[in-house]
């Protein structure tokens, strides 16, 4: 979003990292007044002495725990997005991220932004009606996206933000906002077959993600969970389902084996299902779903399964394109 929004404002620029483009195969295009968008993972990160210019760190949640054995060494891979950040850089900070010590935060050098906070000296307060953005009040009328959730409110805000620090006005940002039409793999309406639609969220790995598009979409009848398992905590996200308004929670590989075993032990009032592979649960689903929305989002990492959150995606929307 945030590459949409400065490309289509006439900035040169690149976008790299963790979304499928290597830095280092676009060094010959970067010059000293290239802009480039780096996403860095916490892989990409672990080693790093450097920080962004303008780094955005909206959230950290328990992942990857194979890893780094523990969430604090998790976590400290992802605070070096920020961590070599002096006087003269910016930080875009959510103010609400029960896992980001802010304490911490506001004694370093660079100058911050928190999201959903009034804390600091500079910040982004969503309000019903309004955003006030680093001091300008933007109605939220005008915000035109097609993206759902509230959640996607909060990231555009973000990307907002980071923009402004390049120079781009708010009006002309909400001019270019309109025509970003989201990512694959993230709450994507992949067909409509007998009044039922099939969205593919592969892209969510974490529990966090997955309940975030259960309330973006508002009418998940099926849900489709699992896949390897990272020794994440599923205690909070089962009982989660359990008071959501989702008919059927089906569940496939190794943490869907565990999720499953946690759901039955709360006694739901859910249907659950244990399915082995991916072809199982789309059949299922057209099976039992004949309403609302089926969705695909994993809670959980791919691998092992398949060769990663993309391929599990795509093979997601052939089984439903197909028929199974």
């Amino acid at each position: 979003l945030i590459y949409h929004i400065l490309s289509h404002l006439g900035v040169k620029i690149c976008l790299v990292g963790n979304i499928g483009v290597p830095v280092l195969s676009q060094l010959e295009h970067i010059d000293t007044h290239t802009v480039a968008v780096y996403e860095l993972s916490c892989h990409q990160l672990e080693y790093v002495r450097a920080s962004a210019d303008i780094a955005v760190l909206l959230n950290i949640y328990s992942d990857h725990l194979d890893h780094y054995g523990s969430f604090e060494d998790y976590r400290r891979a992802k605070y070096n997005i920020f961590a070599y950040q002096g006087p003269d850089d910016t930080l875009i900070v959510s103010g609400d991220c029960e896992n980001i010590d802010l304490d911490m935060i506001d004694a370093l050098p660079m100058r911050k932004i928190y999201l959903d906070s009034d804390r600091g000296l500079s910040h982004v307060i969503f309000a019903d009606d309004h955003i006030e953005l680093c001091g300008e009040y933007i109605p939220l009328d005008k915000i035109k996206t097609s993206l759902i959730g509230r959640h996607n409110l909060y990231d555009i805000a973000a990307a907002m933000a980071a923009a402004k620090q390049v120079g781009c006005s708010a009006e002309d940002m909400l001019s270019v906002i309109p025509s970003f039409k989201g990512l694959e793999h993230r709450l994507e309406l992949v067909a409509q077959i007998d009044g039922v639609k099939y969205y593919n969220d592969s892209i969510s790995t974490i529990p966090e993600a997955t309940e975030r598009a259960i309330e973006a979409l508002k009418d998940v009848t099926t849900l489709i969970i699992g896949g390897m398992d990272r020794g994440i905590d599923y205690d909070g996200f089962a009982r989660y389902l359990v008071r959501s308004d989702v008919r059927n929670i089906i569940c496939a590989y190794a943490s869907g084996d565990r999720i499953y075993g946690i759901i039955s032990r709360l006694k739901p009032k859910n249907n659950i299902y244990r399915v082995e592979d991916l072809s199982q649960a789309v059949a299922l689903a057209r099976t039992i779903t004949d309403t609302g929305s089926c969705l695909l989002s994993p809670a959980a990492a791919s691998y092992g399964y398949f060769k990663n959150f993309e391929d599990r995606g795509r093979c997601f929307k052939r089984l439903v394109r197909s028929g199974c």
